[in-house]
């Protein structure tokens, strides 16, 4: 009676752990960071609005100090960490300054940013202790 040597099938990753979820909202905060930036541009060089007169949050945070610039830059890394699936808090970080300074529809986008971005915390890598 021969035996054959069973071998262990090789591990499966687990159902859902890479998503499109932290893709889009690296995306979405991208997008975000983007348009503060140029609305801080637009503030600077045109000393007015434009389509941003009357949006309350650009009114109060574009600035010549720079505001949105900040706000931005921040949104950009986090939307980086974001599709890196990397460092979740930072990409967290990232989508809330990215919702906070800027016009209406990207409050929105952000809203529903800030719910992928918690549905999809396990698929960021964690430190190795």
């Amino acid at each position: 009676m021969t035996t054959t040597p069973t071998t262990t099938p090789p591990e499966t990753p687990e159902p859902g752990l890479r998503t499109w979820k932290p893709t889009a909202v690296g995306i979405l905060t991208i997008i975000a960071g983007v348009i503060a930036i140029v609305a801080e541009i637009i503030y600077i060089t045109s000393d007015t609005f434009g389509i941003f007169a009357g949006v309350p949050f650009i009114e109060s945070s574009a600035n010549p100090n720079g505001a949105l610039f900040v706000t931005g830059a921040v949104a950009i890394v986090g939307g980086i960490f974001a599709l890196l699936r990397r460092i979740w808090w930072l990409a967290l970080v990232g989508v809330i300054f990215a919702m906070f300074f800027t016009i209406w529809p990207v409050l929105v986008i952000g809203v529903i940013s800030i719910i992928l971005i918690a549905v999809s915390s396990k698929e960021f890598k964690r430190r190795k202790k």
